[in-house]
């Protein structure tokens, strides 16, 4: 016999060639029908209550269980968001500052004013784009070589200028609430210990 013309049994899961297939009596089967047979009429009610109430529970448990899939996705794009909207504003704040010192040309070297009016267009573009993931994201990633720009160029303005920019919690902090611990951190306590 070739390999093409064997049958599977779904219920006891025998392989049968074609010669067999229609011969072939399965023993659960055989066994189920037997069972019926001198089943009551009660108890045949409550075993099918029993098989519906099984049903019932496995479509529930299918049910939550995406339920919870869906609110953990909704969790994820939530707390996505929620980052994407920080870096939105601290990038709009460094583009303010840099906006707010090179109008303001008092004490300002020709040279830190020129740079100042290159940084301000890209700082500009970053921080828009920024915004645009916060509003309207097109990956999962958050921040990204964008963010990085961003933070390139305040730590430039804080060094051209000597300033930094203060929030209502004291100076801008560019790190992130969700960013790795800074190694140098750990380090300092260990030295004044």
């Amino acid at each position: 016999w070739r390999y093409s013309d064997t049958f599977w049994c779904r219920d006891c899961g025998r392989v049968l060639c074609d010669s067999h297939r229609y011969q072939h009596t399965c023993e659960r089967l055989d066994a189920l029908k037997e069972r019926n047979a001198k089943i009551t009429k009660e108890a045949l009610l409550e075993q099918l209550r029993e098989d519906e109430a099984r049903k019932e529970a496995q479509e529930a448990a299918a049910k939550a269980e995406e339920r919870r899939a869906a609110e953990k996705l909704e969790e994820e794009k939530s707390r996505r968001k929620n980052q994407r909207k920080l870096l939105a504003h601290k990038a709009k704040q460094v583009e303010s500052f840099i906006q707010q010192r090179s109008r303001d040309t008092d004490g300002l070297r020709p040279a830190v004013h020129n740079k100042l009016l290159d940084l301000y267009p890209r700082v500009k573009r970053l921080s828009l784009a920024l915004y645009n993931q916060f509003e309207h994201p097109d990956s999962t990633e958050v921040g990204g070589p964008d963010w990085e720009e961003v933070k390139e160029i305040y730590a430039e303005a804080r060094e051209l200028t000597n300033m930094i920019v203060m929030t209502e919690n004291g100076p801008l902090d560019m790190r992130n609430p969700w960013d790795p611990p800074d190694p140098e951190a750990q380090e300092a306590p260990m030295e004044g210990a």
